[in-house]
């Protein structure tokens, strides 16, 4: 219709069965009198409703943890009907489509069919298709349970987390947390590190995802151990030029002397002066270097000897005390003084709390 000249043209031939786009068109409408008048008819066309449920997967995987299964039928809609937000779209529990329809937070816990309405607002012929709602493959997981030694007996050890994991396949990631809560839930920033002091019996909760299949999380259980020592063992002093026998008790499941003695039952080892250590293995296998150092006694030595009359009195220092006192290196006394002795020569012998080779005096 050309508005400035008033005619028409391009007439439809056949205007009751008439396919078109949406465009306007044009009536000429002429009354009884001749009088010829122009009405204006926009065409709309209502949008019609569909569904390809093959373009959602269906396969869920219980995220949280929580044992329910939570479908995003907002979500879900977006994805199999066009021009989603054109229509009114409805799910059901039942193949009739009878209401109430599911609510927006349904969740599922065992593989489930739902019956989806998508519904015309203007009168058009409705679609209507279904969901199977299954349950996806978790992550094959074993909880782990290992030791660990405090071999220095400080309270502490350090350990990598990682090293304790089997090994990943292709595109497997490892995240770890130190509450379940915190596994479950996955927040960003929330993870552990994987260096990490040890200082009791601690539990990781590691969460394991795979594109391919759905997450899972198991617990990594730290014992913490510390190793036995040995109350038999400490710092000795000897007499010179000998050797003790060290025993480190039957408390132990091996012993590494480091005089190069060594065994399950090798409890005593010989040593001489000196610094040494004996490694032990306690029965929870962790191993502790206990030190221990044997000294060299000295000898005690004579102050003085005083003689009134038939006595004599004997002064010592150096060594350990007590001393002991003895004129024939058989018999021995506490006192320092000898009284009724006869005219002669005496050798008075003298001996510290070791008991090593007295030393003497004529």
């Amino acid at each position: 219709y050309d508005t400035a000249t008033k005619t028409f043209s391009n007439p439809i031939a056949n205007f009751t069965s008439y396919n078109s786009i949406p465009k306007t068109i044009y009536a000429k409408v002429t009354n009884s009198y001749g009088c010829i008048e122009m009405a204006e008819i926009n065409l709309n066309f209502y949008p019609i409703p569909n569904i390809d449920t093959l373009k959602f997967d269906s396969t869920l995987c219980d995220t949280d943890f929580d044992g329910l299964y939570e479908p995003d039928f907002d979500e879900i809609s977006k994805t199999i009907v066009n021009n989603s937000a054109d229509f009114d779209i409805y799910y059901f529990d039942n193949p009739g489509f009878n209401f109430p329809a599911l609510p927006k937070n349904w969740t599922y816990t065992t593989p489930t069919r739902v019956y989806i309405l998508v519904a015309s607002r203007n009168g058009c012929t409705n679609a209507t298709g279904f969901l199977d709602f299954k349950i996806g493959t978790k992550i094959t997981v074993n909880n782990i349970e290992t030791a660990v030694c405090d071999n220095e007996r400080d309270g502490k050890t350090n350990i990598i987390i990682s090293d304790y994991l089997p090994s990943t396949t292709s595109g497997t990631q490892y995240f770890y947390y130190n509450s379940f809560q915190k596994a479950q839930e996955a927040i960003v920033g929330t993870t552990t590190p994987d260096n990490q002091e040890i200082t009791n019996n601690t539990t990781f909760y590691i969460r394991t995802e795979n594109p391919g299949f759905c997450p899972n999380i198991f617990e990594l259980q730290i014992i913490f151990n510390q190793p036995e020592t040995s109350s038999k063992i400490h710092d000795l002093t000897i007499c010179k030029n000998t050797t003790t026998t060290i025993n480190a008790g039957t408390n132990f499941t091996y012993y590494k002397w480091s005089n190069e003695t060594e065994g399950q039952f090798a409890e005593e080892a010989e040593y001489g002066v000196g610094t040494h250590f004996v490694e032990l293995t306690s029965q929870n296998g962790c191993v502790y270097k206990q030190t221990f150092t044997i000294s060299e006694a000295e000898d005690p030595t004579f102050d003085s000897v005083l003689e009134l009359g038939n006595s004599i009195t004997v002064n010592i220092s150096g060594g350990k005390p007590p001393y002991e006192y003895s004129l024939d290196n058989i018999n021995w006394q506490t006192s320092n003084v000898f009284n009724n002795l006869k005219r002669g020569l005496q050798v008075v012998y003298v001996r510290d709390s070791y008991k090593c080779n007295p030393i003497e005096y004529e």
